[in-house]
């Protein structure tokens, strides 16, 4: 089965409600016991950049390769707009894909690379020539068409490698961790550029990787990994700002994980004590009840240092001190014993400050997320 191409390099498609591609109970093992993947459900809409995050063994890879047709499924279904891909192999599913070594050929030219995807679809010659001309210029390579791979820097070959992902122009394509092997700088230039062939050409993505900062860079939604589930899927923002689980605010980016209980609850907020006896307003992921045990997420960059109004507020004893340049990170302890992370701007919060020192830390009740304690399985409560 094949499938029309539904848009050239030129056009720009936006972001709809469409579904392209469906998971339906899918699970994967490899042993016929531990299951890899444990029966997904997941949509992935048109124009969408999906990014598949967690850490590894969480199930990203084998979802993204089952996807491919590189693996089957043990159990469910996937569809692409429908169909069905089951017995349908990886070079007949109109996918495009980009790894993280690149997967070049050696022996042949940038050009060749390009071409090779095109003479495979039995592209004419003439369109093929104007193809690669235009796929190097849309990933700012014109005129080293003739070079092989081995001459180009690594971002280059990354560069290529995605061109000749697109050049065929596909309905969907897939990339499985390709910035990793790179430099922290180059990774942040070809995110920019990546973001920029999204929303130009209105790609459909679906993205691995297991860099925090790259997901909430790139993505339209992410999809958190955990165990073979995903543990919470949404917008970047909401996974940062609102996790549903301890799980989701400990793996992206950084959080202080207090545990406290339950003294008062309402739908939009509630009252907890922390072990010391400080009482402290949250916002709840859910309802509880008086007297349950939460965990309560408190992002360090939440956390001011000085006055503030209808605040919860400590004392805090500076322990440790680290300038990375555009922040200052402290490790605080309070009076009660609470061991607190506190990032502060380097710029607006240039007082100097020293170990040992007393500081008055201050959080808002919304910053403060009451999460179900795990148990220690890692399964919620």
């Amino acid at each position: 089965m094949t499938y029309p191409v539904h848009h050239p390099l030129s056009v720009d498609r936006k972001l709809t409600d469409r579904t392209l591609v469906s998971f339906e109970g899918v699970s994967k093992t490899y042993d016929g016991v531990v299951p890899v993947v444990d029966r997904l459900d997941l949509s992935v809409r048109e124009g969408e950049f999906l990014s598949l995050l967690g850490p590894s063994g969480s199930g990203k890879t084998t979802t993204l390769m089952m996807l491919a047709g590189f693996e089957e499924p043990t159990a469910g279904e996937i569809l692409l707009s429908g169909h069905s891909l089951a017995n349908v192999p990886p070079h007949r599913r109109d996918i495009g894909m980009v790894f993280q070594d690149y997967a070049l050929f050696p022996h042949m030219t940038v050009a060749q690379n390009l071409a090779y995807p095109l003479k495979l679809r039995r592209v004419d010659a003439g369109q093929i020539r104007l193809r690669v001309d235009r796929a190097l210029e849309m990933v700012n390579l014109s005129g080293l068409g003739k070079r092989s791979p081995a001459a180009l820097s690594g971002g280059q070959r990354q560069r290529v490698a995605v061109a000749r992902a697109l050049i065929f122009e596909p309905r969907l394509v897939l990339m499985d961790e390709p910035l990793g092997a790179l430099d922290r700088q180059l990774r942040e230039q070809l995110q920019v550029e990546l973001k920029r062939l999204h929303s130009d050409l209105g790609l459909t993505i679906v993205y691995v990787t297991h860099d925090q900062g790259e997901a909430l860079t790139l993505s339209d939604r992410i999809a958190l990994f955990h165990k073979g589930r995903i543990e919470q899927l949404g917008a970047p923002r909401d996974l940062y700002e609102r996790p549903d689980t301890a799980f989701v605010a400990g793996f992206i980016g950084d959080n202080n994980l207090l545990q406290a209980k339950v003294q008062a609850s309402g739908i939009s907020s509630c009252c907890v004590h922390l072990a010391s006896g400080q009482s402290l307003d949250a916002r709840p992921v859910r309802a509880f009840q008086p007297g349950d045990d939460v965990l309560l997420a408190i992002r360090p960059e939440a956390i001011r240092v000085g006055g503030g109004d209808g605040s919860t507020a400590f004392d805090g004893v500076i322990e440790e001190i680290f300038y990375l340049g555009d922040q200052t990170r402290l490790r605080c302890v309070t009076e009660s014993g609470e061991s607190l992370q506190v990032k502060i701007s380097t710029f607006t919060h240039p007082v100097r400050l020293e170990p040992g020192e007393k500081i008055p830390l201050v959080i808002d009740r919304d910053a403060v997320r009451a999460l179900p304690p795990e148990r220690s399985d890692g399964v919620r409560s």
